[in-house]
């Protein structure tokens, strides 16, 4: 139970440590199982077969992979597009986030954290 004295930040900071931890520990069979079961879920729903445009995210660490859904949603017409983090000249003081169509495997590359 955490203490009245733990910042918020704090909390999210052991949280996000948590789940970290415990996503490298499932089995790779596990997380390719829950990555099939995410992915007909997000196939049924209405929403995402309306959308013209959807952001998409490359697993990593355990990560639940998104990618077949991501597929099959640009296969019926959506645009999907997929962020980089820049740490060249900050804003306010985190990086930087922008979001880029991808239209061929020689345009991906890594981002500023190895990503």
């Amino acid at each position: 139970m955490p203490s009245s004295n733990d910042s918020v930040a704090e909390l999210k900071r052991r949280l996000r440590h948590e789940m970290s931890q415990r996503r490298i520990s499932c089995a790779s069979s596990a997380q390719a199982t829950a990555s099939a079961r995410l992915c007909s879920r997000l196939g049924k729903l209405q929403v995402l077969a309306e959308s013209a445009v959807m952001a998409g995210f490359c697993a990593t660490k355990g990560e639940i992979d998104p990618l077949d859904a991501l597929t099959r949603l640009e296969q019926e017409g959506a645009v999907i597009v997929w962020p980089r983090t820049s740490t060249s000249t900050p804003r306010l003081s985190f990086p930087r986030l922008s979001f880029h169509r991808v239209t061929s495997n020689e345009q991906w590359c890594l981002g500023a954290y190895g990503i």
